[in-house]
């Protein structure tokens, strides 16, 4: 934009540019990618359910109601908000920078942008996902605006079925009968993204009781009950003894 005094107001104040891109990103959402491992853990999830609840489960597989879904039928507001970022690209406004003095207009105004890719998507692909949605929100000052990438990685996965899995299902049954194991896209990120290239499966298997608050993860007094706690070492013991003594380990 066009710098100056801030007693003579500008018609394109870097600020106000950026500002509706912002705007745009936390108001609009990217389009949905149903990937395969979010669709074994949303049907899993349905077959536990009574009808309809379990209709609605599976509606959120079709992109042409997954929105109105998570608003209207997913009652649980954080779980509805887990299950839009395992169902297309995210893109979160974390930093704002600009200007030096309050009555001087800046040239420049920049944001950094968390933003998670979805497995079989790209760096590429999300960033015509962003000029799209930017386009259509700065329609005549698009060209106003530069979209780059500081740091980039691809997504990874494990195979759902393994020995590794076998042996967690194995020492759940013993702990939880009632329980069962389903597939699960995590929606941040993890070091086994520096693994699996390697060859290595890996999965993010950290089992806790149901009055365990998620919402904490990250944030303000962030924490985990004791009892939760001595169940979760518990558990993954057995797992990791069942799977040393296996014949099968890959």
């Amino acid at each position: 934009g066009t710098g100056g005094h801030a007693s003579i107001p500008l018609p394109d104040n870097a600020l106000v540019y950026l500002a509706k891109a912002i705007s745009a990103l936390g108001t609009r959402r990217l389009p949905v990618h149903v990937t395969p491992t979010t669709s074994d853990f949303i049907n899993a999830l349905a077959e536990r359910q009574p009808e309809p609840m379990a209709l609605s489960l599976r509606s959120l597989l079709n992109p042409a109601v997954t929105d109105q879904v998570l608003k209207r039928k997913i009652e649980d507001k954080k779980q509805a908000l887990i299950i839009n970022a395992m169902l297309r690209n995210t893109a979160s406004p974390t930093i704002l920078r600009a200007g030096e003095k309050t009555n001087v207009i800046p040239t420049q105004a920049e944001a950094d942008i968390d933003c998670r890719i979805l497995p079989g998507q790209t760096p590429e692909s999300l960033r015509s996902e962003l000029e799209l949605l930017l386009g259509k929100a700065l329609s005549r000052q698009r060209d106003r605006l530069e979209v780059k990438f500081t740091r980039t990685s691809l997504p990874t996965e494990s195979p759902p079925q393994t020995a590794l899995t076998e042996s967690i299902k194995k020492a759940l049954s013993r702990h939880v009968p009632q329980a069962s194991l389903v597939p699960y896209l995590v929606p941040g990120a993890t070091d086994a993204r520096f693994l699996r290239p390697r060859g290595m499966t890996v999965y993010g298997f950290w089992p806790t009781l149901p009055q365990v608050d998620h919402a904490t993860v990250h944030g303000l007094n962030e924490r985990l009950p004791l009892d939760s706690f001595q169940f979760a070492l518990q558990l993954l013991w057995d797992v990791v003894t069942e799977f040393a003594g296996s014949d099968q380990q890959r």
